[in-house]
Parts: C-alpha cells; sequence; structure tokens
C-alpha cells in the first residue's frame, strides 16, 4: 500500500511540476496580449464606450484571470516543495534502484533535469508576468 502511495506521489509530483510551468505561461501570454492588444475595443466600433481607459475593460479581465490561474500555480508550487520531500526521502529505494536494475540511469538523470529546466522556467515567467502585472494595476487603478 505505501509503495502505491509513494509511486502515485512521483506521478502527482512530475504533475505539479507541468502544472507550475503551464499555468506561468498561461499567465504571462495572457498579460502580454493584455499589454499589446488592450487598445483595440471589445465592442463594435460603432459601440458607445464609456470606458475612460482604452481597454481597461480588457485588462481588468485579464488580471481577473490571472489571479485565478494564479492558485493553481502556488497550488502546484507548494505540492512540489511537498511532495518532493516524500520523493527524495523515498528516491534511492524506489526509482534510482529500478533504474540502475533496467539500465535507465541517464533517462532517470534527463528527466528530473528536464523537470528542474521546467520548474525555474515557470518561476521566472511567474516573477515577469508578476511585474507586469503589478505595472498594468497601477494603470487601471
Amino acid at each position: 500500500m505505501i509503495e502505491t502511495l509513494i509511486v502515485l506521489n512521483n506521478y502527482f509530483h512530475d504533475l505539479a511540476i507541468s502544472l507550475v510551468f503551464v499555468t506561468a505561461v498561461a499567465m504571462f501570454l495572457l498579460v502580454r496580449y493584455a499589454e499589446r492588444f488592450a487598445f483595440r475595443p471589445l465592442r463594435p466600433p460603432q459601440a458607445e464606450r464609456t470606458e475612460g481607459a482604452t481597454g481597461a475593460e480588457f485588462k481588468g479581465l485579464a488580471l481577473f484571470v490571472v489571479s485565478k490561474i494564479s492558485v493553481v500555480f502556488w497550488g502546484s508550487v507548494l505540492y512540489v516543495i511537498v511532495g518532493g520531500i516524500s520523493r527524495v526521502w523515498n528516491m534511492s529505494e524506489f526509482e534510482w534502484a529500478d533504474a540502475v536494475r533496467n539500465g535507465q540511469t541517464l533517462a532517470l538523470t534527463a528527466k528530473y533535469v528536464m523537470l528542474a529546466v521546467l520548474f525555474a522556467c515557470g518561476i521566472c515567467l511567474w516573477i515577469v508576468a508578476r511585474r507586469k502585472v503589478s505595472a498594468m494595476r497601477k494603470e487601471i487603478l
């Protein structure tokens, strides 16, 4: 039973790392799109615009969506940290022993390098998106 839970933790840990990257990319692209294309009206040109700032409604929507995606991002980061403790604790017994037995140590090492790069890129993209979100909030408010 414990072995099954450890294997499930390892799979969910990999999934959480990919979620960190994917949600960071989504936030980055959404904020970037809001910056570049917020000056295009969301309504047809003949519709009467009551907003003071052009594109403020789209930027507001982008900020709302980014705040919701941030919840998933931080939940994934938290799981990467907490699930990583168990993963490191049991690595030699479960993952590394199987990799040595099957001659897949290089593949396992490449997997961990790839996961580390994805996690680091996700954090970096979040930092960039966060700076843009702060600037966008100042514009709107």
